[in-house]
């Protein structure tokens, strides 16, 4: 439930928050250091003309923003001494369609003792969810920015040399097809095809060859297809957990798989996925899954070249 929290900005308390990073979410070492060094030892005064306040310590404040979950809010609201903001907050109850059928009629939620609207989709650190979760709407709206770039891209093309063109097409295009892609796992191809289109125009306008299909343009510029780039990136991310155990968050999920009998997967380093009666509940093991597969992902044929 993505929420604006009152004052949250300018009143949390520095040592709950380093302690929230090294125990919630699993920020340690040298991470953890540099933000410690940020926020420790700084002052601040309030200027006005050429009169100026005394310089005080300054012990809490950060940049806004938070991501909470809808259990024991109330509590931790309490707790950080901070107040929801209802006007700038919405929810939504993700679900099959069978299900979203049976509370039709729910308009809003009560959090923390505040009522707060229920949406068909909302806007959560750059990612559009739907209450499917089909990740449609997200990917018409990646799909909408990236055609208004590529569109400003196309203008400026003929001036520059192949080397400069693909690394604006990298930073204006390819960015926002990669931002929170691994949320696109298992969903429905259309999605994905969609979003290949985008990748297909862009790299046609930086080799200036509309007539070479998608497979060579992709070749020669050296890029992973949409599906694969998602692919490498979940493969990576496992990969880091299981190798550095953070964070801790996600590595406290992951669990070898051990077959009952002996078998010539035993050796293969899988994990264990649990069984989920529905698709939609299976995407919540996105990391077991993908891992699992990962020794049988194929290479792509530009990696040969």
């Amino acid at each position: 439930m993505p929420s604006n929290i009152c004052w949250c900005h300018s009143i949390i308390d520095h040592s709950i928050l380093l302690d929230r990073l090294s125990h919630s979410f699993g920020v340690t070492d040298m991470a953890l250091s540099w933000i410690q060094s940020y926020l420790t030892d700084r002052s601040y005064s309030v200027r006005l003309g050429q009169c100026s306040s005394p310089t005080v310590s300054c012990r809490a404040g950060v940049p806004q923003g938070s991501v909470l979950r809808l259990m024991s809010l109330q509590t931790w609201f309490y707790t950080n001494g901070m107040a929801l903001n209802p006007d700038k907050s919405n929810a939504i109850l993700p679900g099959t369609a069978q299900r979203a059928s049976s509370y039709s009629s729910l308009t809003s939620v009560d959090v923390a003792g505040t009522p707060v609207q229920l949406a068909k989709n909302t806007k959560l650190l750059g990612v559009t969810l739907d209450t499917n979760l089909t990740m449609w709407e997200h990917t018409k709206r990646v799909c909408q920015s990236c055609f208004y770039h590529i569109r400003t891209f196309r203008h400026i093309r003929a001036v520059l040399d192949k080397s400069t063109a693909a690394d604006i097409a990298a930073a204006l295009v390819s960015s926002r097809l990669d931002h929170a892609n691994s949320v696109l796992y298992s969903s429905p191809s259309r999605c994905l095809k969609r979003l290949q289109r985008i990748q297909n125009s862009v790299t046609r306008i930086v080799l200036q060859q509309p007539s070479l299909s998608s497979r060579d343009t992709l070749q020669q510029l050296q890029w992973l297809p949409v599906k694969w780039r998602m692919h490498f990136k979940l493969a990576s991310l496992t990969y880091k957990v299981l190798h550095t155990s953070t964070p801790s968050y996600l590595s406290e999920r992951l669990h070898p798989y051990v077959p009952s009998h002996t078998l010539r997967s035993s050796s293969s380093a899988n994990l264990y996925v649990p069984h989920t009666n529905l698709h939609f509940g299976s995407r919540y093991f996105t990391l077991q899954r993908q891992w699992s597969e990962i020794f049988f992902l194929p290479l792509f044929v530009c990696l040969k070249h």
